[in-house]
Order: C-alpha cells, then structure tokens, then sequence
C-alpha cells in the first residue's frame, strides 16, 4: 500500500505544476508535524490526507502541537498546503460529478464557483488570522479590518486593503502585515496591498479618515474606487468595516436628493472609459483571455450599476440576483451577462487549477491545447465527428462573449442616459455657468473645475456629444472661450485636456477631431493645432506610443483617420517619428501595420489619391482596417461589388459603385506604394475600372429606361470603347477617354444613348475624373454612327490622323464582337491599314518633331519627353498598323511584336523594360506627389526613396538624372524602330 504523500503526489500530477512548491512544503515538514500531533496525542483531531469541513479548528490543535512560534509557523503551512491541494482535488471531483452529465451547464458552474470560493476564502482566512496571532502576539495594535477588495476565488494572487481605527501603535501592524506578506508568499497566495499603500501614510495599513482625505482632495481614480466599492470583510472589526462602508465606499452610491452626485459620476465617467477600453482591445487568433476579454468588462459594469441601483452585496452574483430585482426590465441582459460570467469564470479556475496560473491561454500550443481538451470533457463536452471537444467548447466561449458585449452595450446605454440626467456639465451645457457663485467666467476653464479631465477620467461623451451637435451654439461659445485665454494659461489648459492620453487616448483623439471639425476659422485651427501638439507631447512621452495608437488603429479606425486628415504635413511627420519603433505588446502587430500606413497615406499621398481616399474612411472600417492586408482588401471589395450586381439601380447604388471604384482605387494604390510593380498594378486597375465602367453603363441604361422615358433599347447596336491611358490598360489616370459608336440612325436611340453616356458622365465626373468622349466636339453628340466617323474620317489624312489614332487604339469595353467587327471592316482596314504608308508617315513625323531641337519639349515630362509615354505610344501605333494589328496598346503587344518582328526583338526588350521604369516613376510621382506629367526634381524625393535612390536630395538628383538618361536611350532606339519599320 503506498504512503499518503506518495498518494497525494500522485493525485496532484494532474493538477498544474505550480503545485510542486506546496508538495516540497508538504515533504519537508510532515514528518515533524506527524510526530508533534503523536506527542501531544491529537493525531486524531486532525484530517491531514483529506480536506477538512473545520480547518480552522484544526489549525489550532496543529498549532497547539507545535513546540514555538517558528515550529508553529512550519507546522501551518503544511497543514495549508495539505488543505489547499485537497481542496483543488475536491474541485476537480465536483467538476467532474456535477458537470460533466448534465445541461444545466451554467446554474452548476455558479454554484461551483461560489463553492470555490467560499472554500479558498475560508482557507486562507483562516491561516492569515493564525499567523498574525503569532506575529502579533503580546504586541499591541489598533482595531483595524482586512478588506479583500477581488475576486475571491483567485488562487494566484490576493488583494487586500487593511483599514485601521487610529494610528497609534500601528506600527506593530504594519511590521506583523509585512511579515504575513512574506509568509504568504513563500507558502501560499501572493499578498497585494495596492489599497492601503495608496491611501495611508503607515505603508500597508490606513485610517478611515486618511480615506476620507484622499476623496476630498480627489487624489484618485477609478481602480482605487473599485477596489473599495468592492470590498468585503476578511476578518477584524465588523464595526470598523461598517464605518468604511458609510463613510468612504457610500459616497459613490447615487443619492436622488442630492444635487450633485460628484463621486459617483466621477467614478461612472472612470469605469464606463475603461469598459469601452477593454472591449475595444483587438482579439487575439492564438490565444484567450477569460479575465480581459470578459471578466474585467462585466464587473466593472456590475460595480457601476450597484452604485445606480443602491446593491450593497460585494459578490458578482449576488449582485446580479439584486439587480434583477431592482431593474426587472434587463432581465434578458442580466441572465446573458450571468451565463458568461459562470462560464468565464468555471473554465478560468480550472485552467489555473490544472494548468499554469496564467491568464493568457495559448490553445493552439500543443502541451495547452491538450490540457483545454482535457478540461473541455471534463466540463461535458464530447468530440463528434472531426470537431473536438475543445472545438465545441471554444464555440460556446465566443458565443456566450458576444452575449454579454451585446448585453453590456444596453445597460451600458443605460448608464450613459443616467449621467447625462446627473451630470455636473449640465449647466455648463445649458449656460447656467455664469450663476454658479465660483464661476470662473470662461467655458473652457468651467469644464476642467467640474470634470476632472486630469485625474485620469477621459469619458466625456455627454460633452462631446454637446460640443459636436451642430444645431447648438455650444461649440463656437467653447472655441471662443479657450481662445481668449492668455497664450501661457491657454497652454496649461490644454494640457488638462490631452492629459487623458496616458490612461486612453481614444477619448482625446475624439475631443480633438470635434475640436477640428470648425478648423477654417482662425480661432479653431489655432486651437486644434495648439491641442494636437499637446497631445503629440504627451503620445512621445509614453514608454510605449505605437501600443496605445495600435489599439487605437483596430478599435476606432475611424477617429484616427479624421484626426490624421486634420493634421497639417509637419505634425502628421511627427507622429510618424513617434511611432518609428514597434510595440511591445504581443499580437499588434497587424494593427501597427495598419496605424503606419495610415498615417504614411496621410502624410506621403498626393490629393489625387486622398480624394479617393477620404470618401470612403467614415463609411467602410472593416476595410480601413485591412489596410495592411491587400488580399483581405480585395476580398472585401470584391464582395462589395458582387453585392452591387445584384441590386436594382438606385442613388444609392450609383454612389456605391463609385465607392467600389475609390475602394479598389485606394487598394491598388497601396500595392504600388508597397514597391509592387506597374506590370502588375496596370492590370488590376484596368480589371476594376473596367467592373466600373460596365457597371455603371448597366445602372445608367436601366435607370433611364425603368424612368418610362424610353421604350426603345439598343439592340445591340451600341459600343461603348476606351481611349487613351485607360485603353493602354495604364493606370492611374486623371481623365476617362471613350468613344461611343452607335450602328443606328434612329433618332430615339440616339437620344436614349446620349442620355446614358450624360448619366455615366455625371457620376464619373464624382469620382474627381474627366470624362472626355473624343467625337463629341466634332458631332455635338456623345454618341457618333459609324456613318458619320466614315464621312468625317475619310478627309486628309493630316486632319484626322489624331482621330485615326484614338480609334486605332480603341478598346471595347460595353458592346459586341460583331460590332467592334463592323468598326475595323468600315472604319479601321479602309481608312488605316489600307492607308497604312500615308498614316504612319505622320506618326514618324510627330515623333521626329519631338525629338528635334526646335521641337523638344521638357526633358522632364514623363509623356512628351523623346523616349517618353507619347514616343512609345505612336511607336505601337506604327507597328499594330505596319502588321495590322488590333491587340491595345499595352505590353503584351509589344512581347507580340518581338514574335512578329524578330530582328528587332532586343530593341523590343529595351522599350518594355523602359516603359516599366517610366510607369513605376509615374505611378509614384502621381501618387505621392501629383498627378501631373512634369517631373518636379525638387519634389522627387518621396519617389526617390520608393525606388530605392535615397530618400534625401540627392537621391531625387540621381533618379531624375536617371530618367533623363534612360529616356535619351530609349529615344534612339524608337527612332531606329520607325526607320526600320518597313525593312
């Protein structure tokens, strides 16, 4: 038969390996304690190998045992560890009993719970209470009360506040606590005095009135108020712990008679802040966390609400049984918010108990995973098929997590209309200020006397909500206000108000953005540009900025765009610096990748992309978020799109498929400022842009004729083709080229065409693009018949070659093959490739015009430059024509013609490489710079250091010599192209 300890170290093998300190403990002093029991003849008194309904009786018979304090001391502390790993044991059968067999999951995981940590309390009470009886002993010391101000059921650590009567001989207690700190620590629970050393002046202990003077001076913030509120009497004076509950945790119940409720708004103002930064914290993809991600968010709720409903209970459920009675109408959330808290809480425990004391749980770790599998049967839980039990278990966390976040958000909203009704703003808001009889005389000073932004509250949402609403003079009373104050206190009090940022800067991004939203008056820009360079003061100052404005990034995406946008260039280049160095915590990674390219878009982009940029932010945060995610942003827009096809045409639809375009627009823009080349951005932006086009076209016709303004359609007699950059599948053009052909002179077609292409016209013209229909100057119409581009296109060539060219280089992107068949038989063979000597001839003459002395342009214009977009351009245009080709203009026509005309096939190479180079600059110029076709060499550098040439002066220097060359080059070999094109 094996020895008990064998036995019992047996047993604990299943439990975490935390466990082996109180085996050491149990090894090292049983013997003695066996013997000392056996002397004095009370072995018997004391259930050693079992858990024990009467601890604290047998800790004095094992005290009685021992032979001095220190043996005493030696003697309780294996007879705790005994206790506490029997305790745990007991545990896991009650699990394993109780839990596993049945449905009633979450009633069973309450009493559980409850039945933890009545026995952990009653445990550790007990041996605290033992041990300060020896550390105290005949030493006098104040009337005082243990607090334990958490959770109760927490093995790892516990938190205590020591209240005293007095602060004589308190000394003793204060030398007795520091010694059952250590002891604790060595054999049982970490003790924590995080209350008392804040408050009191005698380091672990403090008087009822050294409570009372911090709350006076408001030398507090809302943990410390939580941890009161909360609090419960371990052991010590009842009457004490009574005058603590009247005199310090009852000023922050709500009292309908008072006129202000100045500690309980501030602590409501404090709890609901940090609800909303915990439940914005992003969710980890390979591990959970039961305390942060629901926990912590739930018992703040509850302790707000006690304090609204008049709960005095200090346990969460008890809480929760009260305010079901008090507010009967939240029932639904109450029970919601139940359900999570057992569940939480049981799977919690037992990972501490079996597992490691950690709160970060890593499931998809492979020792970890199988622990949460294992603990996942043992709550009832059972694989089927593929799906484990872990599987199902994890299911039921996130289902009973968006459970209580939905319940959170309404009686959240309940507390939010329960302090508007009580606030101490209220007559700021209402102008009833100037009667206070302190009245400061200025608005901006007001709101700091009464809400207490620097003491750690940044929950404002009454007074944002006031100062944003347009239909109230509030705003333009505060900025006039804050602008009057003398330069030096004008600076000190906004420091006040971007003093939140160390707590939360979401809140005083929001201040800022609302602050910033009447900044084309003088008074608000200077106050915005003043406050913003306060805040970014404070962001540098913190040990780690990119992790406050990581969080930021994932959780209001929209706030810190509109924040960005605000900034001017020097300030949003100063945050950048800021965040030069990545977080620290785990698991941001993603979002600072989003938060950098952010604020680099802000900073670095041109407002050719901003104005694609800026109308979709507010709109799409799933797709703000994704920034740094290209396929996820494809995937998003993609299914926006297909979204769109399905829909009737509307005002609503024509301004999502322009929100399609900016998306895509943006998307792609991101790839090339990611270093993506122009062969692969070219593509996909011809891909969406074309989606655009038809889509637009479908919505334009369906409109039009579902508006009873037509019967007629066009039966297939309409094409509608690109011309220009778009037809060259080139991106990033400023202007829309196209041609529309109808086969039709019926005049009611005619008609019903030109209204679509006007309609197409207007909602391309929102998109801050040109529309340029080539035919229209010399028709007076959008839309041309074939007829009348023979008759006109048919004259001397030297007036119409230009014309030729568009048509020559045409691609269809609404309309049929037999159509486009008509438009080369009729239009392109007679009048271009049967003329093909005579046409190109011209095209030779203009790239020889340009490459002359007289006639060269700006060395610097990547379009008309010799050797530019231009000279490549008519350099296709004479080849499609010299061998009667109807491929665009793109580079797939030019790897054909190295197939066609293999002589020339290095001189071929030499154009396509030079014409990615001249796109990439292009690309990056109009995206970081403008859209022009002028290179500025003294604004080349954001392209530069794209590129690769450095990103400083001299860098811009050596790419535009680059270019430069490359383009003389590439000159010379397009001229030597069009000589020979005939040999």
């Amino acid at each position: 038969m094996k020895e008990p300890l064998a036995r019992l170290t047996e047993k604990t093998s299943k439990l975490g390996n935390y466990n082996h300190k109180y085996l050491h403990i149990i090894s090292t002093n049983i013997d003695s304690l066996t013997s000392a029991l056996e002397r004095v003849g009370l072995r018997d008194g004391v259930r050693l190998w079992n858990y024990s309904n009467d601890i604290a009786r047998e800790m004095d018979i094992v005290m009685k045992a021992a032979s001095s304090p220190r043996q005493a001391i030696e003697f309780l502390g294996c007879y705790y560890s005994l206790q506490f790993l029997q305790m745990n044991l007991r545990l896991i059968d009650i699990v394993k009993l109780d839990l596993s067999a049945t449905s009633e999951r979450e009633t069973i995981s309450r009493k559980f719970m409850l039945e933890a940590g009545g026995m952990f309390r009653n445990l550790t009470k007990s041996y605290m209470e033992r041990l300060l009886g020896i550390f105290l002993e005949g030493k006098p010391y104040p009337e005082f009360v243990m607090l334990g101000v958490g959770t109760r059921s927490d093995q790892d650590d516990i938190d205590l506040g020591i209240v005293i009567r007095g602060k004589e001989n308190a000394g003793n207690l204060n030398r007795a606590m520091g010694q059952l700190a250590n002891q604790m620590f060595r054999t049982a629970s970490r003790l924590h005095f995080h209350l008392s050393e804040y408050v009191g002046s005698q380091s672990l202990t403090a008087t009822v009135d050294e409570y009372v003077a911090v709350l006076d001076e408001n030398e507090y913030d809302f943990i410390m108020v939580n941890e009161i509120i909360g609090a419960a009497a371990i052991l010590g004076s009842e009457s004490l712990y009574r005058e603590f509950r009247e005199r310090v945790a009852g000023r922050f119940y709500f009292e309908s008679g008072q006129k202000t409720n100045r500690f309980h708004e501030g602590f409501l103002r404090g709890i609901l802040g940090e609800i909303r930064s915990v439940l914005a914290a992003p969710k980890s993809t390979y591990s959970i966390n039961p305390k942060e991600e629901g926990l912590r968010p739930i018992k703040g709720l509850l302790s707000a609400l006690k304090l609204v409903h008049g709960v005095e209970k200090v346990n969460a459920w008890e809480i929760i049984d009260e305010l079901k009675k008090k507010d009967r109408w939240r029932k639904e959330q109450y029970d919601s918010i139940e359900r999570t808290l057992s569940f939480f809480e049981l799977f919690r425990h037992l990972y501490q108990i079996l597992v490691a004391q950690d709160e970060e749980i890593l499931i998809r770790e492979k020792p970890i995973e199988e622990m949460v599998t294992k603990l996942a049967r043992m709550i009832g839980y059972e694989d089927s098929g593929v799906l484990s039990a872990e599987d199902f278990m994890m299911v039921n966390y996130y289902q009973y997590l968006e459970g209580a976040i939905s319940a959170i958000g309404v009686l959240t909203g309940d507390l939010n209309m329960h302090l508007r009704e009580i606030s101490v703003l209220n007559p700021i808001f209402s102008d009833e200020a100037k009667e206070i009889p302190d009245y400061a005389g200025n608005l901006a000073m007001d709101f700091i006397r009464e809400a207490n932004p620097s003491n750690g509250i940044t929950y404002w949402d009454d007074f944002l909500e006031e100062l944003d609403d347009e239909r109230k003079n509030f705003y333009s009373r505060f900025v006039d206000s804050f602008h009057s104050l003398p330069p030096k206190l004008r600076n000190k009090v906004g420091r006040v108000y971007v003093s939140g940022t160390e707590n939360d800067p979401s809140p005083v991004l929001k201040f800022l953005t609302v602050v910033g939203k009447g900044r084309e008056d003088k008074k608000a820009r200077e106050i915005f540009d003043l406050l913003s360079e306060l805040f970014l003061e404070e962001l540098a100052g913190l040990p780690n900025p990119s992790d406050s404005m990581a969080l930021i990034a994932v959780a209001y995406p929209d706030i810190l765009n509109n924040f960005l946008s605000m900034l001017d260039s020097d300030s949003q280049e100063k945050l950048l610096k800021i965040l030069a160095e990545k977080p620290k915590r785990g698991g941001l990674d993603p979002y600072y990748d989003q938060l950098v390219t952010l604020a680099t878009i802000h900073h670095q982009s041109s407002n050719f992309l901003k104005r694609h940029f800026y109308p979709i932010l507010g709109k799409y945060p799933a797709f703000i978020r994704n920034l740094h995610d290209n396929e996820k942003l494809r995937e998003i827009s993609t299914g926006f799109y297909s979204d769109l096809t399905t829909l009737p045409p509307s005002e609503i639809l024509y301004e999502r498929i322009g929100d399609y375009y900016d998306m895509e627009f943006v998307r792609v823009s991101l790839m090339t400022l990611s270093g993506v080349g122009s062969e692969v951005t070219d593509s996909e932006f011809t891909e969406f842009s074309d989606n655009y086009t038809q889509q637009l076209y479908e919505f334009a016709m369906h409109d039009i004729l579902a508006s009873g303004g037509h019967s007629k359609s066009t039966r297939d007699l309409f094409a509608l083709y690109a011309v220009g950059g778009h037809a060259r599948e080139q991106g990033f053009d400023d202007d829309y080229d196209m041609i529309a052909i109808l086969d039709s002179t019926d005049g009611g077609v005619l008609e019903l065409c030109n209204r679509v292409i006007a309609r197409m016209n207007l909602h391309i013209i929102r998109r801050g693009i040109f529309p340029h229909n080539r035919m229209a100057d010399h028709f007076g119409s959008y839309v041309v018949s074939l007829d009348q581009l023979g008759q006109f296109l048919g004259n001397r060539m030297e007036d119409v070659y230009v014309d030729l060219s568009q048509l020559l280089g045409a691609r269809m992107l609404v309309g049929t093959r037999r159509l486009d068949n008509k438009l080369t038989e009729r239009i392109i063979e007679p009048l271009i490739f049967e003329r093909d000597r005579e046409y190109v001839g011209h095209l030779s003459a203009e790239i020889k015009t340009r490459h002359s002395p007289n006639g060269r342009s700006a060395p610097g214009n990547i379009k008309e430059c010799p050797g530019g977009q231009r000279d490549i351009e008519l350099l296709l245009l004479i080849y499609k024509t010299r061998h009667r080709v109807r491929d665009p203009l793109s580079r797939k026509l030019l790897g054909r013609l190295k197939n066609i005309d293999p002589r020339h096939e290095k001189e071929f190479l030499m154009v396509a490489e030079h014409l990615d180079f001249i796109r990439n600059v292009r690309d990056l110029y109009r995206l970081k710079v403008a859209a022009h076709d002028e290179l500025d060499p003294l604004h080349l550098m954001p392209v530069s250091g794209s590129l690769e040439y450095g990103f400083d002066a001299a860098g811009a220097e050596r790419l535009y010599a680059d270019f430069i060359e490359r383009s003389e080059r590439a000159a010379v070999v397009i001229e030597r192209l069009v000589d020979e094109v005939w040999d």
